[in-house]
């Protein structure tokens, strides 16, 4: 990048865009720490420094390569797409010929079976709100999404036992809507994170799910776990939230 603004110093659009894509990136660095998923928050970036290094290649002293670097960009593409190990386009394990619900634990395939047959309990009996309970990297997306293909859209999901800073923000599910009728606890599980008045109806090492005990109520009933960090959610004003959120991203 530094050198396409010194090889663009006579071509004041091309400087200015490089030093803009430049900035862009050190706020990046300094906004966001490093977390596991920061490549895919990259790739806008990466998009945007493509027509840069077009250009670059446009250079008189590089014309005679450009061809070369060009082709050989194209075919580490097109062979990453192709015979990637995970989801390629071609051969057995093809996307094109592989069933979606296969394609979601191509990686993790040991919890195909535990969070299907989890997400199918949590489905039963219909209830309009769950609760969640996951630690940083805890697979959750397939629960949800398995849980909507049985109920729909209108199954509300709330994260309980929020540890970090998020559990200051209002969450999606009003507190008048009491407790949630079940609860998910994805990954390691910790039995003081489960109130008293819930009991297990699925277990695995990777997933399971807990119910209200008959005659539990659901409002007003008392709970050894707090919805997103404490019992009595108080309204928070939206800016004090974004504040507390942008603390933890660059703290560490």
């Amino acid at each position: 990048m530094l050198a396409a603004l010194w090889g663009f110093r006579r071509n004041r659009h091309a400087a200015v865009y490089s030093a803009c894509l430049l900035g862009a990136f050190l706020v990046f660095c300094g906004y966001l720490k490093w977390q596991p998923w920061i490549s895919r928050l990259q790739l806008p970036l990466f998009v945007a420094a493509a027509p840069i290094f077009g250009l670059f290649l446009t250079r008189d002293s590089l014309r005679r390569v450009a061809p070369l670097v060009a082709g050989l960009l194209l075919f580490a593409g097109a062979l990453y797409a192709t015979k990637g190990e995970v989801r390629p386009l071609v051969g057995k394990a093809s996307v094109l010929d592989r069933p979606r619900t296969d394609q979601y634990f191509a990686v993790r395939s040991n919890f195909r079976e535990p969070f299907i047959a989890a997400a199918a309990e949590v489905a039963r009996g219909g209830p309009s709100t769950v609760g969640i309970i996951s630690r940083l990297d805890d697979w959750e997306y397939p629960v949800r999404l398995f849980v909507r293909m049985r109920l729909g859209n209108d199954v509300q999901f709330e994260h309980i036992n929020v540890q970090n800073p998020s559990r200051n923000c209002q969450p999606d599910i009003p507190f008048a809507t009491g407790l949630p009728e079940k609860i998910v606890v994805i990954g390691a599980f910790d039995p003081k994170g489960i109130s008293a008045g819930y009991r297990p109806t699925y277990a695995s090492d990777a997933i399971r799910v807990f119910q209200q005990s008959d005659g539990q109520s659901s409002a007003g009933s008392d709970t050894s776990f707090t919805r997103a960090g404490q019992t009595a959610y108080p309204q928070k004003d939206v800016a004090r939230c974004l504040r507390l959120i942008y603390k933890s991203r660059i703290a560490g």
